[in-house]
Protein backbone atom coordinates (compact mmCIF):
# COMPACT_ATOMS: atom_id res chain seq x y z
CA UNK A 1 0.00 0.00 0.00
CA UNK A 2 1.46 3.43 -0.94
CA UNK A 3 1.65 6.36 1.66
CA UNK A 4 -1.16 7.89 -0.32
CA UNK A 5 -3.56 5.08 0.00
CA UNK A 6 -2.68 4.85 4.02
CA UNK A 7 -3.03 8.26 4.25
CA UNK A 8 -6.19 8.05 2.37
CA UNK A 9 -7.17 5.32 4.64
CA UNK A 10 -6.41 7.05 8.10
CA UNK A 11 -8.78 10.25 6.76
CA UNK A 12 -11.53 8.15 5.81
CA UNK A 13 -11.32 6.76 9.28
CA UNK A 14 -10.81 10.26 10.82
CA UNK A 15 -14.13 11.45 9.41
CA UNK A 16 -16.00 8.02 10.02
CA UNK A 17 -15.45 8.52 13.95
CA UNK A 18 -16.42 12.73 13.58
CA UNK A 19 -19.38 11.79 11.56
CA UNK A 20 -20.44 9.32 14.47
CA UNK A 21 -20.06 11.58 17.04
CA UNK A 22 -22.11 14.23 15.10
CA UNK A 23 -25.00 11.69 14.47
CA UNK A 24 -24.61 10.48 18.18
CA UNK A 25 -24.99 14.01 19.43
CA UNK A 26 -28.03 14.30 17.30
CA UNK A 27 -29.65 11.84 19.06
CA UNK A 28 -28.98 13.68 22.47
CA UNK A 29 -30.19 16.93 20.74
CA UNK A 30 -33.58 14.85 20.20
CA UNK A 31 -33.52 13.10 23.37
CA UNK A 32 -33.34 16.71 24.89
CA UNK A 33 -35.86 18.19 23.02
CA UNK A 34 -38.20 15.29 23.52
CA UNK A 35 -37.74 15.41 26.86
CA UNK A 36 -38.46 19.06 27.28
CA UNK A 37 -41.38 19.01 24.98
CA UNK A 38 -43.14 16.07 25.53
CA UNK A 39 -42.41 14.47 21.95
CA UNK A 40 -43.50 11.22 22.42
CA UNK A 41 -43.14 9.41 18.72
CA UNK A 42 -39.41 11.59 18.98
CA UNK A 43 -38.65 9.86 22.43
CA UNK A 44 -39.55 6.47 21.67
CA UNK A 45 -38.81 5.99 17.85
CA UNK A 46 -35.63 8.46 17.22
CA UNK A 47 -34.13 8.27 19.77
CA UNK A 48 -34.39 4.66 22.26
CA UNK A 49 -34.40 1.66 20.83
CA UNK A 50 -37.35 -0.40 21.12
CA UNK A 51 -35.98 -2.32 24.49
CA UNK A 52 -34.78 0.59 25.59
CA UNK A 53 -33.49 1.64 28.93
CA UNK A 54 -34.14 4.66 30.67
CA UNK A 55 -32.49 4.42 34.51
CA UNK A 56 -31.98 7.35 36.92
CA UNK A 57 -29.61 6.92 39.95
CA UNK A 58 -27.36 8.60 42.17
CA UNK A 59 -23.82 8.35 43.22
CA UNK A 60 -24.51 5.80 46.13
CA UNK A 61 -25.77 3.44 43.19
CA UNK A 62 -29.66 3.74 44.34
CA UNK A 63 -31.96 4.04 41.62
CA UNK A 64 -34.98 6.22 41.36
CA UNK A 65 -36.83 5.06 38.58
CA UNK A 66 -36.47 2.70 35.80
CA UNK A 67 -38.11 2.12 32.19
CA UNK A 68 -37.37 -0.21 29.74
CA UNK A 69 -39.16 -0.81 26.48
CA UNK A 70 -41.53 1.55 24.09
CA UNK A 71 -44.30 1.57 26.57
CA UNK A 72 -42.82 2.83 30.07
CA UNK A 73 -40.47 5.22 28.20
CA UNK A 74 -44.04 6.70 26.53
CA UNK A 75 -45.61 6.31 29.97
CA UNK A 76 -42.99 8.17 31.61
CA UNK A 77 -42.15 10.80 29.59
CA UNK A 78 -46.36 11.48 29.03
CA UNK A 79 -46.41 11.61 32.97
CA UNK A 80 -43.95 15.12 33.29
CA UNK A 81 -45.59 18.61 32.45
CA UNK A 82 -44.61 20.46 29.23
CA UNK A 83 -44.96 23.34 27.61
CA UNK A 84 -46.89 25.70 27.22
CA UNK A 85 -47.68 24.23 31.53
CA UNK A 86 -43.82 24.11 32.65
CA UNK A 87 -40.51 24.54 30.40
CA UNK A 88 -38.14 22.39 31.69
CA UNK A 89 -34.38 22.49 29.58
CA UNK A 90 -32.24 19.22 29.61
CA UNK A 91 -28.63 20.02 28.52
CA UNK A 92 -25.81 17.60 27.75
CA UNK A 93 -22.29 18.68 27.27
CA UNK A 94 -18.69 17.62 27.49
CA UNK A 95 -19.07 14.22 25.87
CA UNK A 96 -16.47 11.55 26.00
CA UNK A 97 -17.11 9.06 22.96
CA UNK A 98 -15.78 5.18 22.48
CA UNK A 99 -16.94 4.11 19.46
CA UNK A 100 -16.49 0.61 17.96
CA UNK A 101 -18.34 0.08 14.64
CA UNK A 102 -21.84 -0.09 15.22
CA UNK A 103 -21.72 0.34 19.10
CA UNK A 104 -21.29 2.96 20.92
CA UNK A 105 -19.99 4.22 24.69
CA UNK A 106 -20.66 7.75 25.60
CA UNK A 107 -20.02 9.57 29.20
CA UNK A 108 -21.35 13.21 29.40
CA UNK A 109 -22.55 15.99 31.77
CA UNK A 110 -26.29 16.77 32.33
CA UNK A 111 -27.91 19.82 33.78
CA UNK A 112 -31.72 19.90 34.10
CA UNK A 113 -32.51 23.15 34.77
CA UNK A 114 -36.23 23.58 36.28
CA UNK A 115 -38.82 26.12 35.36
CA UNK A 116 -40.01 27.37 38.43
CA UNK A 117 -42.75 29.93 37.36
CA UNK A 118 -40.68 33.47 37.42
CA UNK A 119 -37.55 32.02 38.83
CA UNK A 120 -35.74 29.22 36.90
CA UNK A 121 -33.23 27.07 39.13
CA UNK A 122 -30.60 24.02 38.01
CA UNK A 123 -32.86 21.15 39.19
CA UNK A 124 -30.45 18.61 39.11
CA UNK A 125 -26.75 17.89 37.43
CA UNK A 126 -24.74 14.69 37.08
CA UNK A 127 -23.52 12.18 34.34
CA UNK A 128 -25.18 10.35 31.56
CA UNK A 129 -23.28 6.75 30.81
CA UNK A 130 -25.03 6.44 27.42
CA UNK A 131 -24.78 2.46 25.32
CA UNK A 132 -26.23 3.16 21.56
CA UNK A 133 -26.36 1.10 18.59
CA UNK A 134 -26.55 1.86 15.33
CA UNK A 135 -30.00 1.09 13.75
CA UNK A 136 -30.53 1.65 9.95
CA UNK A 137 -27.89 4.18 9.77
CA UNK A 138 -29.46 5.92 12.96
CA UNK A 139 -28.01 5.88 16.81
CA UNK A 140 -30.22 5.27 19.14
CA UNK A 141 -29.49 4.81 23.28
CA UNK A 142 -29.99 1.12 24.03
CA UNK A 143 -29.37 2.02 27.78
CA UNK A 144 -29.00 5.68 29.51
CA UNK A 145 -27.80 5.93 33.15
CA UNK A 146 -28.43 9.08 34.48
CA UNK A 147 -26.16 9.52 38.09
CA UNK A 148 -27.44 12.54 39.68
CA UNK A 149 -24.60 14.18 41.79
CA UNK A 150 -26.90 16.83 42.81
CA UNK A 151 -30.51 18.00 43.38
CA UNK A 152 -32.02 21.07 44.22
CA UNK A 153 -34.99 19.82 46.35
CA UNK A 154 -36.55 23.57 46.68
CA UNK A 155 -39.79 23.82 46.00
Amino acid sequence: MTQTAVNLQQIMERLEALEAEKAIQETFSKYSHAMDYGLLDSYANEVFTPDGIFEVGDTTGKVMHREEGTQQLIAYLASKKHPPEKYDKHLIAASKFDIKGDKAHVESFFVALKDKGNEPIIGSYGYYFDDLVKINGTWRIKKRKAVTEAVNRSK
